[in-house]
């Protein structure tokens, strides 16, 4: 099994959103937040996701278009 730092994992997966149009603050965003499921060992929701759950749906136009803009309301 090949080990690789969280850090280099990181930055390859920003790298990634950002190839597929995501703004880097967004992809930054995701990054961590993939990364971080992998730290608290749920595997199920980390970097294994990455290729089926986001890069292939993103660019079927499945997902949310990588640049849309979201605004949260409270109530």
């Amino acid at each position: 099994m090949a080990w690789v730092d969280f850090d280099i994992l990181e930055q390859f997966m920003v790298d990634v959103f950002a190839g597929l149009d995501v703004p880097v603050e967004d992809a930054e965003i995701c990054a961590d937040v993939i990364i971080t499921s992998d730290k608290r060992g749920i595997d199920s929701h980390g970097v294994q996701r990455l290729k089926p759950m986001y890069y292939d749906r993103i660019r079927k136009g499945q997902q949310l278009r990588a640049r849309a803009k979201r605004k949260i309301v409270m109530a």
